[in-house]
C-alpha cells in the first residue's frame, strides 16, 4: 500500500494517514512513472524478519543461539521472492535493512545474511515493531532535469511470511 502522510492545518494539529494502493501498484503511484524518478538513485528501506527472512522474534533467536551456537544462523528461512527482488535493485542503489532484532542479535544476523548472500548498504537494529512512517521531501521541477515536481517517498506493505512480488517496483 502507499502510504501518503499529512501533518497539521491551520485549527489543530495532527497527523492524517491515508493508504492508496497494494504491491503490484507502486509503478503507477504519481509521477513514479517519469523517466526523471527512474534514472534517480533510490534508497530502500526493508524490513528483515516477515519480508526478507520467515518471522522470528528475540526469544526464538535467543533460543537458537543458545542451542546452536555459531551455526544459529541456519535456522532462517529466507523468502526466495524477496531475495529475487534485492538481487535485482541496481547496484548504485542503498539498501537499507531495518529490523525489531535486538542489536544482541547482530553476529547472528550478519551471518545469516552473507550465508544466504543478501546484501546490503546499512542495517538498523532496535526499532520498535510498530509502523514504519518515511517522510521525505518533494523534488521541485528542474533539481534533477524532471519537468514535474517528483514524489520521493514511496511505501510498500506485503503479506508476511510471502515475500516481495517482483511488480512493486
Amino acid at each position: 500500500m502507499f502510504l501518503q502522510v499529512r501533518c497539521g492545518s491551520k485549527t489543530n494539529n495532527f497527523i492524517s494517514i491515508s493508504w492508496g494502493f497494494e504491491c503490484g501498484g507502486l509503478r503507477n503511484a504519481k509521477n513514479l512513472t517519469t523517466m526523471e524518478q527512474e534514472s534517480l538513485n533510490k534508497t530502500w528501506f526493508i524490513d528483515i524478519d516477515g519480508t526478507i527472512v520467515k518471522t522470528r522474534n528475540n526469544e526464538q533467536l535467543d533460543e537458537a543461539i543458545n542451542s546452536m551456537g555459531d551455526e544459529s544462523y541456519l535456522i532462517e528461512e529466507p523468502i526466495e521472492k524477496s531475495v529475487n527482488f534485492i538481487q535485482s535493485i541496481p547496484f548504485g542503489d542503498t539498501i537499507v535493512l531495518t529490523t525489531a532484532r535486538d542489536s544482541r542479535h547482530e553476529g547472528h544476523t550478519l551471518k545469516m545474511l552473507k550465508h544466504f548472500r543478501i546484501r546490503y548498504d546499512r542495517i538498523l537494529f532496535d526499532l520498535r515493531s510498530g509502523a514504519r512512517v518515511l517522510i521525505n521531501d518533494i523534488k521541485p521541477v528542474g533539481m534533477a532535469g524532471n519537468s514535474e515536481p517528483l514524489d520521493m517517498a514511496f511505501a510498500v506493505n506485503v503479506k508476511r511470511n510471502e515475500g516481495i512480488p517482483a511488480d512493486c517496483i
